[in-house]
């Protein structure tokens, strides 16, 4: 498994867990503030793609890089760092995996705050990448 003990950042969408390598991350921004990175860059409505019904503002936005290429993931919750060990990953595939979801990687058992074991879902920041193409039809910044 490519992120067995890397560092990853769990935070929460649709009040679910989900954790993306830290490598990916450039940086967490205020979402009520914007970011600095142009109006040009694509952001995922990630709690809405997770299954939140409504919008709104959310609290954050990760800015994560893929190659040469820069986009943000709304988050509603920033949960900490945590670092994956394999005996705590479970990967997924189909049918678990399907063509709305492929963004997800594993499911991770991570302790909570009272010591009780809560469930996170590890990102493949790769595919998310690759829905941003497939919404817009192509990659960010061409033309």
């Amino acid at each position: 498994m490519d992120y067995v003990e890397e560092c990853c950042l769990a935070f929460t969408a649709n009040n679910i867990n989900f954790l993306i390598p830290v490598s990916r991350v450039k940086r967490v921004c205020d979402a009520i503030r914007g970011t600095a990175e142009g109006k040009d860059m694509p952001v995922l409505n990630f709690p809405v793609i997770a299954g939140r019904k409504e919008e709104r503002q959310w609290d954050y936005i990760l800015i994560i890089e893929i190659g040469q290429t820069a986009f943000g993931l709304l988050a509603e919750e920033i949960l900490g760092v945590r670092v994956l060990e394999e005996k705590e990953l479970l990967l997924l595939h189909p049918p678990v995996l399907n063509e709305r979801n492929q963004y997800l990687q594993a499911v991770a058992k991570l302790n909570g705050d009272d010591g009780k074991a809560e469930l996170g879902y590890l990102l493949n920041p790769e595919q998310l990448y690759q829905r941003i193409i497939n919404d817009s039809g192509s990659p960010p910044g061409s033309s």
